[in-house]
């Protein structure tokens, strides 16, 4: 079942990172969405649109950390890091040659950081997990 949602979740990535971006398309509404919570939210000054941008870009690939600790144990820690890492480069890659993207380096450090905090979370819980299977 974790596989599963693993797969179902890269899918979600691929599309919300790979499709062009356009007004009023799905992603661009869901990412107006998660802008206007996090402008909500009672944020330090001086917080910028593009640190809600790294933010957010932490939080979608935290699960990817998961999955990879749930899927594969402790050493999924490492697993996720470098899937994390490849991952966004091949995302910052393609964005290059898709309309309306934009690739920027600065994704491949929050998109790698959300897959190694998502792992560090899953850690304490990977032994239970795996208990289970």
């Amino acid at each position: 079942m974790v596989a599963i949602l693993a797969v179902i979740y890269l899918a979600v990535v691929g599309f919300i990172t790979l499709t062009p971006a356009g007004h009023g398309d799905a992603v661009s509404q869901l990412s107006g969405r998660a802008f206007n919570i996090i402008g909500s939210l009672p944020l330090p000054a001086g917080f910028t649109t593009a640190d809600a941008e790294f933010a957010l870009n932490v939080l979608m690939f935290a699960p990817l950390g998961v999955f990879a600790v749930l899927l594969f144990g402790a050493r999924g820690f490492w697993i996720a890091a470098l899937a994390g890492l490849t991952l966004s480069v091949g995302i910052e890659w393609v964005q290059e040659f898709v309309p309306s993207r934009v690739s920027d380096p600065r994704d491949l450090l929050a998109n790698g950081a959300g897959a190694i905090v998502g792992a560090l979370l899953a850690l304490p819980f990977a032994p239970l997990f795996r208990t289970r299977r």
